[in-house]
């Protein structure tokens, strides 16, 4: 792929926030919990839903002993990686 294509997918350059991805996040879940966060295939979630659903594995890790600044592998339902 030519570097002018890459750069006409990667949209306009705006400069980042000085914040981490979650603040941002956060923020977009308190001033608009109803607006679509996220979209696969027919499936919509607002931002409030899939705040609601982060915060439920955040307090399942808790609970399991992961620190809140802790570290952890996400494996996807169905990959074949097997633990010893």
């Amino acid at each position: 792929m030519s570097e002018r294509a890459l750069t006409i997918l990667a949209g306009p350059n705006r400069k980042l926030p000085d914040r981490r991805a979650h603040e941002v996040f956060e923020d977009q879940t308190r001033t608009r919990p109803d607006a679509i966060a996220a979209v696969h295939g027919s499936r919509q979630l607002t931002y409030g839903e899939l705040n609601a659903r982060a915060n439920q594995v955040a307090r399942a890790l808790l609970a399991r002993g992961v620190s809140p600044e802790g570290v952890v592998g996400v494996v996807p339902a169905g990959c074949p990686l097997k633990v010893s």
